[in-house]
């Protein structure tokens, strides 16, 4: 479900997006008063708006993870389990991915071992001193 936002560009990358909605601050009221106007402000998750099903889960995260989490949610302005979920989300996506086929590594064949000579102990005796 995506917003038809007209006057709005396209952009390379999120810094740039952010400098435009930072410099344009007007259009964003605009945009909110338009689809209040519209009926189309809810509350809730995307998830629950769109009908998806979602389920509660529990996961256990190191104290050290949890803390990086919460640091680069911030960063990015989102909740830390938003932040999580989009991660999963895109891991999952990854590796859903069929990986590149990439040419096996040629099999370098061992040399053949020489065969230890033993020696005798007093040869042993002799080296060790």
């Amino acid at each position: 479900m995506s917003v038809k936002m007209e006057g709005v560009p396209k952009f390379a990358t999120e810094r740039e997006e952010a400098e435009w909605w930072d410099a344009n601050p007007n259009l964003v009221v605009k945009l909110f008063e338009r689809a209040e106007a519209e009926g189309k402000i809810t509350r809730g998750t995307t998830a629950k708006r769109l009908g998806l099903s979602t389920t509660a889960t529990t996961i256990r995260l190191s104290n050290d993870d949890l803390a990086r989490a919460r640091a680069q949610a911030e960063t990015r302005g989102l909740r830390y389990q938003t932040y999580l979920k989009m991660l999963l989300h895109e891991a999952l996506a990854q590796e859903q991915k069929p990986k590149e086929t990439v040419s096996p590594m040629p099999r370098v064949q061992p040399q053949a071992r020489r065969p230890v000579r033993k020696q005798s102990p007093a040869a042993a005796r002799s080296r060790a001193v």
